[in-house]
């Protein structure tokens, strides 16, 4: 048996702070790993739900929803990576709006290990990137929507 416990900083900057840490557990035939995203306001110590990126009744959680659908078919259709049978309902009844974090592309929204895809794919992850519908982009460090611009910068 095999225990190991990691983080990873995926974005920093004066407003900002995001990461995730992993735990992953290996026995004989089998591996089980959890991730959990966390993303901070630094000015106010707190930390900042999913839908702060996102305007106001805009409908996020569907959008979300449907460009992670659209990406899983782009997918299976490539040939890039294989999903369960019944994704499309495991994708509604698995998704958390804490799994996940910022990068300097954009936003990640994951789903745990085995909900979606077989062991082999991992944790299914999704980039977002900012200013694309319907994740927002601030016009300025003063705007109420906080989501870092695309380079990074307030």
């Amino acid at each position: 048996f095999h225990a190991e416990l990691r983080y990873q900083v995926t974005y920093q900057d004066p407003r900002f702070l995001s990461l995730y840490t992993q735990s992953c557990e290996t026995a004989p035939h089998q591996k089980l790993t959890l991730r959990r995203g966390d993303t901070w306001d630094l000015a106010h110590g707190y930390p900042v739900p999913l839908s702060d990126f996102f305007p106001d009744r805009s409908g996020w959680k569907r959008q979300l929803l449907a460009l992670v659908e659209n990406e899983i078919q782009r997918q299976e259709q490539a040939g890039i990576s294989r999903y369960h049978e019944g994704w499309r309902k495991a994708l509604r009844r698995h998704f958390n709006a804490q799994n996940y974090y910022l990068t300097h592309e954009g936003l990640v929204l994951f789903f745990p290990m085995y909900a979606l895809a077989p062991a082999i794919e991992g944790i299914p992850a999704f980039l977002f990137p900012y200013g694309k519908e319907p994740l927002s982009r601030p016009e300025s460090p003063q705007n109420q929507n906080r989501c870092p611009s695309a380079d990074g910068h307030p």
